[in-house]
């Protein structure tokens, strides 16, 4: 299993935190940057003076034909970029779709057929499965169903397609808390989940991670300690603000390796309280 921390920026400039957490959570995290844009998602991959990034998103309708991701993700894959495939179930030229009969197994067909595809793409492929569940404003949000329904919804679909496609990277993708519901009840155990996302968007003036992610980050992680081997408070300005700093239980610099062992015992510390 690998883990990382993912950030993902929407085209309308709102910070899209596609938190890629470890699950279950590590101490070695690291960052990455991540778009959605018609620039970038619609084949063109078009920068236009923006770095190019290494996670790109691609949204999927309910038995929509996947032919145009094997050619997107392909694309991604020979710009160094990982594809995060999102599966909804919404969109579906067969009507509506309800978790229910995912659940019952009235779309294995599909969902095998998918599978398949993304083991012969033969790249690790970053995928989730309706996203963002514990709001509503998606058909299968909280409005809809009961945490207990969707998570038995998403152990089904992993449990089709996983024994087919073993380099699919599962990542659960909640909303933040801030404007939806808690996130714990929708956790469908360590056995289901490679990644966990989070979605966050900064959307107004005033707005920080530390507030509108924070918490959630908080809530879904185990403490993280930040490490320096030098002291960066005596190094350039910019090395001693730290973007990370909110959601971390502490931080520890300047002792070289040392500073490491002192997190490692902090955590222990915290582990064993």
């Amino acid at each position: 299993m690998r883990h990382r921390l993912t950030a993902a920026v929407s085209a309308a400039f709102l910070l899209l935190a596609a938190l890629l957490i470890p699950a279950p959570a590590s101490a070695a995290t690291s960052l990455q940057f991540g778009l959605y844009t018609p620039e970038i998602s619609h084949f063109e991959w078009r920068l236009d003076g923006m770095p190019s990034p290494q996670v790109v998103v691609n949204y999927q309708a309910w038995e929509q034909n996947p032919a145009s991701l094997w050619s997107f993700a392909g694309l991604a894959w020979r710009h160094g970029a990982e594809t995060f495939a999102e599966l909804g179930t919404t969109g579906c030229q067969c009507g509506t779709v309800t978790l229910q009969a995912v659940t019952a197994g009235e779309y294995d067909s599909y969902l095998r057929s998918f599978a398949q595809g993304v083991a012969a793409f033969g790249h690790p492929m970053l995928l989730t499965f309706d996203h963002e569940m514990n709001g509503t404003w998606y058909p299968w949000g909280a409005q809809a169903y009961t945490p207990g329904e969707w998570v038995t919804a998403w152990q089904h679909v992993y449990d089709v397609i996983h024994p087919i496609a073993p380099n699919a990277v599962w990542v659960w993708a909640p909303n933040t808390e801030y404007g939806a519901r808690p996130v714990d009840s929708y956790w469908p155990g360590g056995s289901y989940v490679d990644e966990a996302g989070l979605d966050c968007y900064l959307a107004a003036a005033g707005q920080t991670f530390a507030s509108q992610c924070g918490p959630t980050v908080a809530a879904i992680r185990a403490p993280t300690i930040e490490v320096h081997l030098s002291d960066v408070t005596k190094r350039e300005p910019f090395r001693r603000v730290s973007v990370i700093a909110p959601v971390c239980a502490g931080r520890r610099y300047g002792k070289g390796a040392d500073s490491y062992l002192e997190a490692i015992d902090d955590l222990l510390a915290r582990a064993s309280r």
